[in-house]
């Protein structure tokens, strides 16, 4: 296995790790499938920022990269979602590609960025991706870009990774932090008296960081939580189940129902509830689709509030 083998698999952009992720899953905040009862959170506390200010800061003026593809250095593909965070790094490239001119082609690398938003789909490509490049080292390398506080529920790939046979690692570093991007939007009312978004429904991407920003709120404001994705309890905050941040705006746009089980205390009642999403944790461009394509929902709380939660 070659020492570009190891960077390449092992560059899991995410860093600054400690910031949060650790209160949210020691607080529960990070569900495991096989809760049922709805449960009121201890305070999640999210360290103060130290550092980066720009007050300070004096940037030099550097050059911006060209738009020819550079079609020299080491190749590796980069997988991301659609998020402002990684700006920098985008830039960084050039493009889609690297360009002349670029810092990638600079430091010798021929990266491709490519749209990603199937976390799980990103966890078996770098299993795929070990596994290729244990078997020809040639193979260009990967790295995928992940929310920082949802690096609990990603860190299973090394368990695959060490199914598949192969060494690699996986190693968080950071290209920035989500800061206002990320939010859980619901109706207005929730900001006056927050204890009305108990009973009510929270449509998001599950076990991940929209889902923290959403629990971090309920901890905050004393409501209960049922971490049951398949029940309804009416005096708790309830969720519903999306496969990414656009689905999950889509389902409050659309505002197709699911038939729930009504629980109390976590016992099931036994009556069925048709349920609907009130409310939704996402980001741009889910929180410009609902506003273009229903309204009817508010900012309530961001990263910007909780800006050391999602790096």
């Amino acid at each position: 296995m070659t020492t570009r083998g190891k960077f390449i698999i092992g560059l899991l952009l995410v860093g600054l790790l400690y910031f949060g992720i650790n209160k949210l899953v020691s607080s529960g905040a990070v569900f495991k499938k096989a809760d049922t009862q709805s449960v009121l959170l201890n305070s999640i506390e999210l360290p103060t920022a130290t550092g980066g200010s720009r007050a300070n800061i004096v940037v030099p003026l550097a050059p911006m990269p060209g738009t020819a593809p550079a079609d020299k250095g080491t190749p590796l593909t980069w997988e991301v979602m659609a998020w402002n965070s990684q700006m920098a790094g985008m830039l960084a490239n050039g493009g889609a590609r690297s360009t002349m001119g670029s810092a990638a082609a600079a430091n010798g690398l021929d990266m491709q960025i490519v749209r990603q938003d199937d976390v799980s789909k990103m966890q078996a490509d770098l299993v795929k991706n070990a596994l290729d490049l244990q078997n020809n080292p040639a193979t260009p390398g990967l790295i995928v870009s992940i929310m920082g506080d949802g690096l609990p529920g990603f860190s299973a790939v090394q368990t695959e990774l060490k199914k598949a046979g192969t060494q690699l690692q996986i190693i968080p570093y950071s290209v920035g932090k989500s800061f206002g991007e990320d939010k859980l939007m619901g109706p207005k009312e929730w900001l006056d008296n927050p204890k009305t978004a108990l009973g009510k429904t929270i449509a998001c991407y599950l076990r991940d960081g929209d889902q923290n920003i959403a629990l971090k709120w309920c901890a905050d404001n004393g409501l209960k939580v049922n971490p049951d994705e398949t029940t309804y309890d009416p005096e708790a905050v309830n969720f519903m189940a999306a496969s990414d941040f656009l689905v999950a705006a889509e389902k409050y746009i659309l505002g197709k129902p699911e038939a729930r089980t009504k629980v109390v205390n976590g016992k099931n009642t036994g009556v069925k509830v048709d349920v609907v999403a009130d409310a939704v944790a996402t980001w741009t461009p889910g929180d410009v689709n609902i506003a273009k394509q229903r309204g009817g929902l508010v900012n309530i709380v961001s990263t910007k509030d909780y800006s050391n939660q999602m790096p």
